[in-house]
């Protein structure tokens, strides 16, 4: 016959149950830890953006710098509209005339 252990005999820590129990509740942490990680992170429209430069340099001859110039002009609503909304931050013309 098959005899089990009076209850002077049984062992306080059962190993096993134990062992399983504490692995179980490592991977538990450990999966909510790197969830919390996953969700808790900022979301990509709250990160800074980054900003591109563009600057042209131009070379016109003298005899078409009022034409370049009305043309300057003639962008600079366009430009204000593109800042007012939203899609550029800045823009500037500059004129370096050597004689």
């Amino acid at each position: 016959m098959f005899r089990t252990p009076s209850d002077e005999q049984r062992p306080i820590f059962d190993g096993r149950k134990k062992t399983g129990t504490r692995l179980l509740t490592a991977v538990s942490l450990v999966w909510a830890i790197v969830l919390g990680v996953a969700f808790l992170s900022p979301p990509a429209a709250a990160q800074d953006q980054g900003y591109y430069v563009y600057v042209s340099w131009w070379a016109v001859p003298r005899s078409q710098w009022d034409a370049f110039e009305k043309q300057e002009e003639s962008n600079i609503p366009t430009l204000q509209k593109l800042v007012a909304d939203g899609t550029i931050i800045l823009w500037g013309n500059a004129a370096v005339r050597v004689h």
